[in-house]
């Protein structure tokens, strides 16, 4: 071997783990930067949550309810999944945890990603709960 070609070898390995630096510390910065980030398991680069979910993405979610709460986010390259229970995120009767998670909804809501089309069937039921929940209110009271 001659010595350019070491140092070509060299260079080139270089050039990758600085290309793979830059791309992991782009992706954390990206996580711990995000405006409303909400509670979830610690993603990785490329892959996020994936290889936690397994064959049973149900029973993760489960699980992530259990230890989370109502809501919480798993991130799946090149973005986020972000999971609410809608029963217990807007009917709980707990006032504290209202607040805290109505700022949560409202930031989702208002941020450029959000897709109104995504969540039809979400902003449905919630529609739909909220409804029956004040005519039992109404009822329960008159």
């Amino acid at each position: 071997m001659t010595f350019t070609s070491i140092v070509s070898e060299i260079n080139l390995i270089t050039t990758i783990n600085i290309i793979i630096l830059l791309y992991v510390s782009r992706y954390y910065y990206k996580y711990f930067t995000c405006q409303s980030q909400l509670p979830g398991p610690f993603p990785l680069p490329l892959i996020g949550n994936l290889h936690q979910i397994g064959l049973n993405p149900a029973q993760y979610v489960k699980d992530n309810h259990k230890k989370y709460g109502d809501m919480f986010e798993i991130w799946v390259d090149p973005g986020t999944v972000k999971h609410a229970n809608v029963d217990g995120l807007a009917f709980n009767g707990n006032l504290t945890t209202w607040k805290r998670n109505r700022k949560i909804v409202m930031q989702s809501i208002n941020s450029p990603r959000f897709s109104p089309n995504l969540y039809n069937h979400y902003l449905m039921r919630m529609k739909v709960i909220g409804i029956e929940k004040i005519i039992k209110l109404i009822l329960l009271n008159g």
